[in-house]
């Protein structure tokens, strides 16, 4: 899908708070993650759970929030795939330090492997409120 240019814009933008619902056994799986849009695809680092849903079922929807300033909300539902290409999980890795890593959000640690998750977006709708 082309994602249009007021949306892209909103998906390049700053540090907005993104939230990814997988699917187990038809019950939902919604936690907040980081993202980066670029490529026209949507780029996770994920784990545990949600990685594990993604792999029984790639179908996903993701929600977006700039709660900021000029509030904004995109609902994006696309199919996840699982990038093993070491440049690409190098630069969405670095982007990702880049766009959310401050002295709040160290980037933390955590008891599991993280994976680059690609997501093509099939369909991307904005909300205002």
């Amino acid at each position: 899908m082309v994602v249009s240019p007021a949306i892209e814009t909103l998906l390049s933008s700053g540090r907005a708070s993104a939230h990814l619902a997988t699917s187990h056994n038809d019950r939902p799986h919604v936690a907040p993650v980081w993202y980066v849009y670029a490529d026209s695809k949507l780029y996770l680092m994920t784990g545990g759970r949600k990685l594990r849903n993604m792999k029984e079922n790639p179908r996903v929807a993701v929600s977006i929030e700039n709660t900021r300033e000029n509030y904004w909300a995109i609902c994006i539902l696309g199919t996840a795939r699982i990038v093993t290409d070491r440049e690409k999980v190098g630069e969405i890795r670095r982007k990702l330090n880049e766009k959310y890593t401050t002295a709040e959000t160290d980037g933390g640690e955590s008891s599991y492997e993280y994976r680059l998750v690609e997501i093509e977006i099939g369909s991307a709708t904005r909300a205002s409120g």
